[in-house]
């Protein structure tokens, strides 16, 4: 708890980032699959001298530029900032252990940028042999940059070794490393063949529909053959604990498990026996019904990641409000007021009123708000002083997604109090 804390009314800052983070990753990965989509159909269409594609084409890199590079960096920039001044501590532990990684991630930010706005406007002005150069350069930024982002995604759920190595490799490369990418390349792949299943559905019956039905269910069928083989691989590579989490507790973690393998199972049952046995009856609002239970499919593996990490941010080193486990002992001797660097208030006083409004703050609003969304006011009306403050001494046993509190038995009596005293409006 080294910087301040912003608090927001209607939203707290976990919520609002797991919302904007899997608006981000369908955006990612529709640019690191569509890339190669784009790609390989621009190779046949000059080899087979087919107009009608390369016109297609032309329209897809459109389509492309506006959600690889308006919608996906400004939403990755946006994540950065909510990051940032949401959860500082965070953002400041993750640019000191990955710095390296994000350097090379901002080169390939710039090349995909440059090369993609090239592609788009060498239409017709490059020669062939150019303008596929430059989309090849795009695939290969895409795809490094979807291995560094799985390399700290998946290090934030098993950090391994780097906890008592500290080494970058033991870090980068963790246990869920591999399995991680898996899905992440499933995911790609699979969002890429269902947009474009999409448009190709929407084209004249022909020849060029044929091609693009076809070539983007070959896309739908290895991405979602994928998909659940990683989130398998992934489950059978986590602790038993967080395996429970995932696949047995109680809560929201099966539903994303088990319903997610069945929608991604449906998707690629239904590409292989419509789509790709019989593009010509692919009709335009089935693809976007395979568009759905795919995108569905998706996010419900990127939020397993918060599932099984959750309290914390980076597992075992850093809670979702900032606090660092491993500083719990030194809280409950010293107090979380005089610790926290920017507390408004130092120590309970003659207020402890306002000691209790600041605990809540520094404690609970990364993932409560007083009277919005995960309402704490909702949460806890009718309930007297003695009993909160016996439910907050033990919030880590009776809630397993909920960090411990942190602090003095007086901080935590103060926090129980303010609480207990919330009006019901």
């Amino acid at each position: 708890m080294n910087f301040p804390v912003t608090e927001f009314r209607w939203m707290a800052a976990a919520p609002a980032l797991g919302a904007l983070q899997a608006v981000f990753e369908v955006a990612a990965h529709f640019a690191v699959g569509g890339s190669l989509f784009m790609v390989l159909l621009e190779h046949r269409a000059h080899r087979t001298g087919d107009q009608a594609l390369l016109s297609f084409l032309q329209d897809w890199s459109r389509m492309f530029l506006l959600m690889s590079m308006i919608l996906g960096i400004g939403l990755g920039t946006g994540l950065w900032t909510v990051l940032a001044v949401a959860q500082p501590d965070a953002a400041h532990a993750l640019l000191r252990i990955f710095l390296w990684v994000w350097g090379v991630m901002s080169i390939l930010g710039i090349l995909l940028a440059a090369a993609t706005l090239l592609h788009y406007s060498g239409w017709g002005v490059l020669p062939p042999r150019h303008h596929l150069a430059l989309g090849w350069i795009i695939v290969v930024s895409a795809w490094l940059g979807l291995f560094a982002v799985n390399g700290v995604l998946a290090f934030m759920e098993t950090p391994g070794q780097w906890m008592t190595t500290g080494h970058f490799i033991d870090g980068f490369f963790n246990e869920t490393f591999n399995p991680s990418m898996l899905v992440q390349a499933g995911a790609s792949l699979g969002t890429a063949g269902l947009f474009s299943l999409v448009a190709g559905c929407a084209a004249e019956a022909g020849r060029l529909r044929g091609v693009l039905v076809r070539t983007a269910s070959r896309f739908v069928l290895a991405g979602f053959a994928l998909l659940p083989a990683g989130v398998a691989w992934h489950a059978a590579t986590l602790s038993p604990a967080a395996r429970q989490l995932l696949t047995g507790a109680p809560g929201i973690g099966p539903v994303l498990f088990y319903g997610g393998l069945a929608a991604a199972v449906t998707v690629f049952a239904f590409a292989l026996t419509g789509p790709f046995s019989r593009p010509e009856g692919c009709t335009r609002s089935f693809a976007l019904l395979l568009l759905t239970l795919g995108l569905g499919a998706a996010v419900a593996a990127g939020f397993q990641r918060e599932v099984v990490r959750s309290p914390h941010v980076i597992t075992g080193y850093l809670y979702v409000n900032g606090l660092d486990p491993r500083a719990l002992p030194a809280l409950e001797r010293r107090g979380v007021l005089a610790s926290a660097r920017y507390a408004a208030v130092r120590s309970l006083g003659a207020d402890p009123d306002r000691a209790g409004r600041e605990l809540f703050r520094l404690e609970c609003a990364a993932c409560h708000t007083v009277g919005g969304f995960r309402s704490i006011r909702q949460a806890v009306q009718g309930w007297e002083p003695d009993a909160l403050d016996r439910q907050l001494g033990r919030l880590d046993r009776l809630r397993g997604s909920m960090p411990p509190f942190a602090g003095t038995a007086g901080e935590r009596r103060a926090l129980a109090r303010w609480l207990a005293a919330l009006p019901a409006r």
